[in-house]
């Protein structure tokens, strides 16, 4: 391994990547770069109207990419860190265009690095989410023994020994994600945050929580429906996602499965339990479960990409 230099919110870059925001991506923007020097915003062909909106964004503080063509937000991504490597920073907080970080949170994030147990192996801080409309706690997948999981509730302090965290609101030591070479490009989308999770423990290094730093967070449209009495909280993403999602994660389960078997255990429980909330709760039914056949179909083909 190769020093890693401690986060100081002056050497800390935001990215941003948006296709086709809405208005509130101004307000977000404002709130990430008040905490940070530079902010890059990568954007994936977004239609013309959304575009001039976003070009209308002047601020010597603000740097904007435009694509050709939707790359898929690990590509996206890959393009604003590896951009922030250029002009030399050692850190990078990553933002979907629905997110807002509260006051203060790039300096928690960047405080907790050094309460961390080997804080030179930590390649992500993450802060506490918090989803938005939804009267539902976050909790943190992390390792018990074997097979076997738990989900962790994050309230103050900081969280250790994480397996996976989202991509929005993630700092990540750019460092070790040039050393391991970026997100996986080719899932496009979806798993894209997990995939390079898995990869930052393989590779030897740690996830953090800072449960003090906030993170107003959007899933999809995600809401609360009542079925036979029972609480859910479907996605409601249209049958493209469940195509990637079920692609993906075949890809997924055959190349982590045997080196993570909490990781497997729980996204079997947790695929099985989407699919029934998707079935109890949520319309276009048919169209769905064809895209997740395909997307099994392809996963264990080898086949991936943006998908059709």
């Amino acid at each position: 391994m190769f020093e890693s230099k401690p986060p100081h919110p002056s050497g800390v870059c935001g990215i941003l990547v948006t296709y086709n925001p809405s208005k509130e991506l101004g307000s977000n923007i404002a709130s990430l770069s008040s905490m940070v020097p530079h902010v890059i915003i990568v954007d994936n062909n977004s239609v013309p109207e959304k575009l001039r909106w976003i070009g209308s964004i002047k601020s010597k503080r603000i740097e904007i990419f435009r694509n050709p063509r939707n790359l898929g937000i690990a590509a996206a991504l890959n393009q604003g860190l590896r951009r922030a490597i250029e002009l030399g920073y050692s850190w990078g907080i990553t933002l979907d265009q629905d997110s807002r970080p509260a006051a203060g949170m790039v300096a928690q994030l960047c405080d907790a690095y050094a309460q961390t147990k080997d804080p030179e192996r930590i390649a992500i801080l993450a802060p506490r989410i918090f989803n938005r409309g939804l009267d539902k706690p976050t909790y943190y997948l992390r390792p018990r023994f074997g097979p076997f999981y738990e989900r962790a509730y994050c309230d103050t302090g900081i969280l250790e020994s994480v397996s996976t965290v989202i991509t929005s609101g993630s700092m990540l030591d750019l460092r070790i994600f040039q050393k391991l070479g970026g997100y996986r490009e080719d899932f496009f989308m979806d798993f894209v945050d997990t995939e390079y999770c898995l990869r930052v423990l393989k590779s030897g290094y740690k996830i953090a929580v800072a449960c003090e730093a906030r993170l107003e967070h959007a899933l999809g449209q995600r809401r609360e429906v009542r079925v036979f009495g029972l609480r859910f909280y479907p996605t409601f993403h249209p049958p493209q996602r469940w195509y990637t999602i079920s692609r993906n994660r075949i890809v997924m389960l055959r190349t982590y499965a045997l080196r993570f078997p909490h990781w497997f255990t729980y996204e079997i429980v947790a695929s099985l339990y989407t699919l029934a909330r998707m079935l109890l709760a949520e319309d276009d039914r048919l169209a769905k479960l064809r895209a997740v056949w395909r997307g099994i179909l392809d996963g264990l083909r080898g086949k991936i990409g943006q998908g059709p």
